[in-house]
């Protein structure tokens, strides 16, 4: 009954471990990959995204799962210290992208992102789902 017992609840970890992974998805033709996911609120105007990874990227796009939002700014901020401003100003709709915004510099390492945003006038939506995808340059750890 003890093995029993042993085996399941090294099941429950073992599940537990693999629903925390990160899901990172790519797409090996373009070269792109999602490397992180949020979700506005509309009651709030900014929201600060925490990228994992060591990897080095060149460019980056919002693209809007659910919901719209008007993209106004991003503050990009890089693990060697440096930050680069995007002004966006684009309403993005489900199922569509922010224009590609280059990186400049050589150490690309994203540590996070602060997206500042509006709701769309007359829409109902009152939050919207956000993906964060990367044009990666090199894994450099």
């Amino acid at each position: 009954m003890k093995w029993i017992w042993t085996i399941g609840m090294m099941l429950l970890t073992a599940s537990g471990l693999i629903a925390q992974t990160a899901n990172v998805v790519s797409n090996e033709q373009t070269g792109w990959k999602k490397i992180a996911l949020t979700t506005v609120n509309f009651e709030e105007n900014s929201k600060e995204m925490l990228i994992a990874g060591k990897e080095t990227y060149r460019s980056i796009y919002f693209r809007v799962a659910a919901g719209q939002v008007n993209v106004l700014s991003l503050e990009v901020y890089f693990e060697n210290g440096n930050k680069q401003d995007f002004a966006v100003n684009e309403t993005v709709k489900t199922n569509t992208n922010t224009k590609e915004l280059d990186l400049t510099g050589e150490e690309r390492i994203i540590k996070k992102i602060i997206i500042k945003y509006a709701a769309v006038a007359n829409a109902d939506d009152k939050e919207a789902r956000l993906e964060l995808w990367a044009s990666q340059i090199k894994n450099i750890r």
